[in-house]
């Protein structure tokens, strides 16, 4: 959204996907796993799993064993 920087992602991670840094964000995230795994840091989602970060939460490091297709929405840039 241009007026306030809202935005809605989908992401496709292919499998073995890594991302070893650990980062946070401005705004308040929200995340649904429609396909496959996803690790966050000591969190495992897979499949129908959700999950809520408030702004300011430390993400990662983020992977995926077998690939996942995820819904990301973030309430602001």
């Amino acid at each position: 959204d241009p007026g306030d920087g809202a935005c809605t992602a989908l992401w496709q991670l292919p499998p073995g996907f890594r991302h070893p840094t650990t980062f946070t964000r401005a705004a308040p995230e929200a995340i649904y796993v429609l396909e496959g795994d996803l690790r966050n840091g000591a969190y495992r989602y897979e499949r129908g799993h959700y999950a809520w970060r408030p702004a300011g939460a430390a993400h990662g490091p983020l992977a995926t064993d077998g690939g996942a297709l995820v819904l990301a929405l973030w309430d602001a840039d």
